[in-house]
């Protein structure tokens, strides 16, 4: 629904708050039905978080969670010059490695 031909057409007949409305009603009951169905199967299949009781699986999975962890903190790191870092807002970047050898 949120692709632009779908979303065009849509809004066009509904209007954007009619939009709105149809979205979120269709997203809530999605959500519901997708909860309803978990909460029957949820039982169901492998262990999920009792594999930590298996004492050969138990470090495997820390250090997973660990790695797991510090990627995430890493995605936060601030790099100078990325396009996205908010230090770096509005300003160029200085030149570094071969480019400031050649640029003069």
């Amino acid at each position: 629904m949120a692709s632009a031909p779908v979303r065009g057409r849509l809004a066009a007949r509904f209007g954007d708050i009619g939009f709105r409305a149809v979205f979120a009603l269709v997203a809530s009951v999605s959500f519901a039905a997708l909860c309803y169905v978990y909460s029957m199967a949820g039982n169901q299949g492998p262990a999920g978080l009792a594999l930590g009781a298996s004492a050969w699986l138990r470090w495997p999975l820390i250090a997973v969670s660990v790695l797991g962890i510090v990627c995430v903190f890493g995605s936060l790191w601030d790099y100078p010059t990325s396009a996205y870092a908010p230090s770096s807002a509005g300003r160029k970047p200085q030149p570094r490695g071969f480019e400031r050898l050649v640029a003069s």
